[in-house]
């Protein structure tokens, strides 16, 4: 059991003016987890038709100047190849999925 008061000098009512009213966020949804798998050529093709979908999206929101200074900005390499584990291992069928596994606030 917890004692109301830690020491002599302090009392736990004294700083509840300090209390935060922001409200806590809220846990992200918890990914699958995925075991480990040899890539097949199914799994190519989708990682290849990603990173092209990759450039030309960074193209068409931020040009070709951008693609040729920083690359590809749209989404990270993580996150590429965790859709494409995903969707291996069929986790990925929804845009509701696709949020969860990869956490890419911009998957619709």
């Amino acid at each position: 059991m917890a004692p109301t008061v830690c020491c002599d000098i302090h009392d736990p009512s004294a700083f509840s003016s300090f209390d935060s009213l922001l409200p806590k966020p809220t846990h992200a949804p918890q990914r699958s987890h995925l075991l480990k798998y040899t890539k097949d050529k199914y799994d190519c093709k989708l990682e290849e038709a990603l990173l092209d979908w990759h450039e030309e999206k960074t193209v068409a929101i931020y040009g070709w100047a951008c693609l040729n200074d920083h690359g590809t900005i749209v989404m990270t390499g993580t996150m590429l190849d965790r859709i494409v584990d995903s969707a291996h291992h069929h986790k990925i069928q929804t845009c509701q999925d696709l949020r969860r596994e990869t956490g890419w606030m911009n998957s619709d």
